[in-house]
C-alpha cells in the first residue's frame, strides 16, 4: 500500500465518520423532540429507547416510550418521527 492509497483511505474513513456523527446527533435531537412532546402533553417521561430496526413510519426513527400520567400510572407506547422530522406520531404498544 502506497502513501497515496493510505491518504485516500483516510479521507474516505473521515467522511464515513462525519456522516456517522451527524446521524447520531440527529437521533439525539429526535429523542429530545419525543421527550418535549411527552412533557407538553402533561406526562412525565420514564424511559425513551430507540428501536433501531423498527420502521413503521416512513423512514424515520422509532422509539419505545414509557411514561407516567398525572395519577402516577405507567403507560407504554411507540412513537416515531416521519422522515426524521416533527410532528411526533404515536402508537399504543
Amino acid at each position: 500500500m502506497s502513501a497515496l492509497d493510505l491518504g485516500i483511505y483516510l479521507r474516505v474513513l473521515a467522511i464515513v465518520g462525519i456522516v456517522a456523527v451527524l446521524w447520531l446527533l440527529h437521533l439525539l435531537l429526535a429523542r429530545e423532540w419525543v421527550k418535549t412532546d411527552i412533557i407538553d402533553r402533561g406526562f412525565t417521561p420514564v424511559s425513551i429507547r430507540w428501536k433501531p430496526f423498527a420502521w413503521w413510519l416512513a423512514c424515520g426513527p422509532v422509539f419505545r416510550v414509557t411514561y407516567s400520567d398525572t395519577t402516577g400510572a405507567i403507560h407504554h407506547a411507540e412513537c416515531g418521527l416521519p422522515n426524521g422530522f416533527k410532528p411526533v406520531r404515536w402508537r399504543k404498544h
